[in-house]
């Protein structure tokens, strides 16, 4: 699977070509500043439309490499699913105690070839599936939080020149 993700990324993902982008994009952004000091909202505008056509063109390759990727690793789950043996009863097991620790077993007993395998299947299954969310609640809150800041410059901004 590691291996099968190096080579999507190998093949989608242009370093060379992404750090010139981020270079030219760099150097874009200080002409923008330039020419907003200088009043020239115009040109700024466009070079700004130019930076988003690029951002979009970085994206491009990210995408592709996530479009080929995502059915793999459903496919990996899936089968990790069939090989652990996963029901909908035993998703919903309760690990058991036993005399070396707490192991979950979602059979209540000593199982390698099934307990084992599917109580750390459907254990990594969940947590893969609460940091996705938690990774996606706190994008959400950084982008709100950026927009609000964005929201009070503006309005400075508009008090500094009306008053």
């Amino acid at each position: 699977m590691v291996i099968v993700s190096k080579m999507l990324q190998n093949k989608f993902l242009d370093k060379d070509k992404m750090k010139r982008n981020k270079e030219r994009m760099k150097k874009k952004q200080a002409k923008i500043k330039l020419l907003m000091k200088d009043d020239k909202k115009e040109e700024a505008g466009e070079l700004q439309k130019e930076i988003m056509a690029d951002t979009m063109e970085m994206m491009k390759g990210t995408q592709k490499m996530m479009v080929v990727s995502l059915p793999l690793i459903i496919v990996y789950f899936i089968l990790g699913a069939l090989y652990a043996g996963v029901t909908f009863e035993s998703l919903f097991a309760i690990p058991t105690f036993t005399w070396y620790g707490f192991i979950p077993f979602p059979d209540g007993g000593f199982s390698i070839m099934t307990g084992w395998r599917r109580a750390y299947f459907v254990y990594y299954f969940g947590w893969f599936i609460i940091i996705g969310i938690i990774m996606k609640v706190k994008e959400k809150i950084i982008d709100s939080e950026i927009k609000d800041k964005s929201k009070w410059k503006g309005k400075e901004e508009k008090s500094e020149i009306n008053g």
